[in-house]
């Protein structure tokens, strides 16, 4: 092997010198612009051009890249390098395999001849694939957009894939799209469709191109809905909606995508003819976002839905937003307007301007904001206008912090509009903050006692009260600090006081003083209790409504017993000195019963009452093939069953997988929830059937897996929520 040795790299043009690093079973840390190469055998040559030969276990990194290869030929003067033999490359996250690589160190783009890739969901950079691409061509071209001409591409792993795509060019746009230009969709050795483009999102899970969804539910009813992507050119695409709707007929649609320099506008459009009510369906959104300088961006949005039946059915909703933000390393500066009309059932309206400048800098803040607002209510009623405005202004000091607050909201209707004498409003005019504590102003109670001070003054307007008076404020806040008794005791006090003065024609005053203090003692390594107090004692009177502080004097006790991870139980109850009633008596128990079973219980007995609250319980199965979760509630006062739910996620084989979810109510004798979802493994597809009986939905999902889908489905509810079929505390 070679000794190590720098050679100097002359580029044309009067480009700065650079050095190359060969390197015989080594590594040099080169500049960012220097090529690493190691190999066992390595020849210099001058003429009649400058070329490096490396051959043997040939190992090179550049700006990112690393390539190993049986033989290297650098040619020092043009600025190439060309690999032959055995050749993979590492880049942008993908490694390419094939047998003749041409990589230009000008440029860092490269060119790689027969090649082959499995490509991991990180060299896609989005959310839109979640599993490896695997990608054969006969030229692929990178830096960091991949073009693969004659190309083929999946992400089935077997050696005769059960589908795949075949296309003249493939361009990849990491984080964006993929784009495929006469392409073919394969299935097994069947060609099913040929398109002059496809291409598939990067950038989010979506709906996958060419599946259809079919189904049932009470809005479309029986369905059959496609999803066609086109490409217009580079810089167009988008993608065609047809779908056939047993209530809402033949809807059609389009997404069409448009970049511009710096820019992008999509437009939505979609149109059904409903057949029920006979109403025609429409539904228009337009975006576009557009860079106007470095640091500026320009966003517009208008949204148009006449009689949408997911949206708002019988109405006509139009929405139009302008966004302008200016960011900067330390500062934020937007300007938004948004316009709201609704007509159907009820006439609406609004229109709202909001300007806000928000600077960060070292040890100091502030921020800005202004917001006119006009609302229309119901016909024959004035409109309501109103201006706020709010400023911030934060310096942070040595010893201490100031803040000065300001808000102001300007009743532009006058007495027009009623309505304001019913709006909560506060208005700082302005109010000055001072925070500190012990430690930054230097006191050495800060040891014993870390305290935490505010100071407060301020002048304010409340609504609908029409109050206006000064305010003084001073509150002081010790922190909780551990006191360890003995070994096996502990005890953590933390205090509060405030004081207050209002300078109303009263001339009010309170003050307030509180506590939460803590025993805890370790009674055997698996059992503890613990008595807590919590205090808090108002005495005076305040005229602001925003500033009303709650009295509160009560303890709670409590047994806890603790064996491992997966064994508790605790005994709890409470006792409010002020009104003299007990807190339920609370039992709570977590044991497994076996490796693969659990159970929590809980019930709770009410001392003031003699009654017996609730009992609930939770068993829990979980093995390598089941996971099944029952749940029950009983009420002893009704002798009624209240909630039983169950959750069940079975592989019943390799290749089938049930999922079920149900909760039953004892008092209504109906299912709050129950569905099912029955799913078969198809290698790199997969299929779905799923059942909500709450949506009156049935709809058969098949995707391919490495494309994750967006849609909805087993587990969350109608408005999005998460089906929980855990039972709530007995109190």
């Amino acid at each position: 092997m070679t000794a190590p040795q720098r050679l100097p790299l002359r580029r044309r043009g009067g480009l700065a010198v650079a050095l190359i690093a060969l390197l015989a079973g080594g590594a040099w840390a080169g500049p960012a612009d220097s090529l690493d190469v190691g190999a066992d055998s390595v020849r210099y040559v001058e003429q009649p051009q400058r070329l490096v030969v490396a051959k043997g276990h040939v190992r090179v990194g550049y700006q990112g890249l690393t390539v190993t290869a049986d033989e290297l030929t650098a040619d020092l003067d043009a600025e190439t390098a060309v690999f032959k033999g055995g050749v993979v490359l590492s880049a942008e996250g993908g490694d390419f395999d094939g047998d003749t690589l041409f990589l230009d160190l000008r440029t860092r783009r490269w060119e790689f001849a027969q090649t082959r890739a499995a490509l991991p969901p990180d060299f896609f950079g989005g959310g839109g694939v979640v599993e490896p691409l695997y990608l054969s061509a006969r030229r692929v071209t990178g830096g960091p957009t991949v073009l693969a001409d004659d190309a083929s591409f999946t992400t089935c792993s077997r050696e005769h894939p059960h589908w795949r795509i075949e296309a003249r060019h493939v361009t990849i746009y990491p984080g964006r799209k993929l784009v495929a230009r006469r392409a073919s969709l394969w299935v097994g050795e069947h060609r099913v469709v040929v398109l002059p483009h496809f291409w598939v999102s990067l950038k989010e899970p979506s709906r996958q191109p060419f599946i259809p969804q079919i189904g049932e539910n009470d809005i479309d009813g029986r369905y059959l809905k496609t999803l066609f992507n086109y490409v217009m050119s580079e810089s167009q695409w988008g993608r065609l909606h047809l779908d056939f709707m047993s209530r809402r007929g033949f809807g059609t649609g389009v997404d069409h995508n448009l970049s511009f320099a710096k820019g992008l506008s999509q437009l939505s459009l979609y149109q059904a003819s409903n057949r029920e009510t006979g109403d025609t369906e429409f539904t228009g959104r337009l975006t576009h976002e557009q860079q106007l300088a470095d640091d500026t961006t320009l966003r517009l949005a208008s949204d148009y839905r006449r009689y949408a039946p997911y949206y708002l059915a019988g109405s006509t909703v139009m929405s139009n937003t302008l966004n302008l933000t200016k960011q900067t390393s330390r500062s934020v500066t937007s300007l938004s307007l948004n316009d709201n009309r609704s007509e159907g059932y009820t006439d609406l309206g609004s229109t709202t301007l909001d300007l806000r400048h928000d600077r960060t800098g070292r040890g100091a803040s502030r921020s800005f904001q202004a917001g006119y607002q006009r609302r229309t209510t119901f016909p024959g009623q004035a409109d309501d206008q109103e201006l706020t405005t709010r400023i911030n202004l934060l310096d942070r000091q040595r010893r201490l912090d100031l803040t000065l607050l300001a808000s102001r909201r300007f009743d532009l209707d006058g007495e027009a509009f009623a309505g304001d004498d019913y709006y909560y409003v506060l208005d700082r005019l302005p109010e000055l903050v001072a925070n500190t504590d012990l430690n930054r102003l230097g006191l050495a109670a800060a040891a014993a006692l870390p305290t935490r001070l505010e100071v407060r003054f301020g002048r304010f307007h409340e609504q609908p009260t029409n109050l206006s008076a000064y305010r003084a404020y001073l509150g002081a806040d010790a922190s909780p600090k551990p006191l360890r008794l003995d070994s096996r005791t502990t005890l953590t006090t933390a205090l509060r006081f405030q004081q207050t003065a209002y300078g109303d024609e009263d001339r009010t005053a309170r003050y307030a003083y509180g506590l939460t203090s803590r025993l805890h003692r370790d009674l055997t390594p698996v059992l503890s209790a613990d008595v807590n107090y919590y205090l808090m004692e108002p005495k005076g009177y305040s005229p602001f409504q925003f500033d009303y502080l709650g009295a509160y004097r009560w303890a709670t006790t409590g047994l806890s017993y603790q064996r491992g991870l997966r064994q508790r139980a605790s005994l709890l109850t409470g006792f409010d000195t002020r009104s003299s009633r007990w807190q339920d008596l609370m039992l709570r128990i977590e044991t497994p019963l076996s490796r693969t079973l659990s159970l929590v219980g809980a019930t709770s007995y009410d001392l003031n009452e003699g009654e017996q609250r609730d009992m609930v319980a939770q068993a829990r199965f979980d093995d390598f093939r089941t996971a099944l979760s029952l749940g029950l509630r009983y009420d002893p006062r009704i002798s009624t069953w209240r909630r039983v739910s169950a959750e069940l996620d079975w592989q019943a084989t390799p290749k089938w997988r049930i999922g079920y979810l149900t909760a039953y109510d004892g008092l209504t004798h109906d299912f709050v929830y129950n569905e099912a979802v029955l799913t078969r493994d198809l290698h790199c597809w997969e299929a779905r059937l799923y059942y909500s009986e709450q949506s009156d939905l049935l709809r058969l999902d098949l995707r391919i897996k490495a494309f994750e889908f967006g849609a909805g489905g087993f587990g969350t509810g109608r408005f999005g929520q998460r089906l929980d079929t855990s039972q709530a505390q007995p109190y």
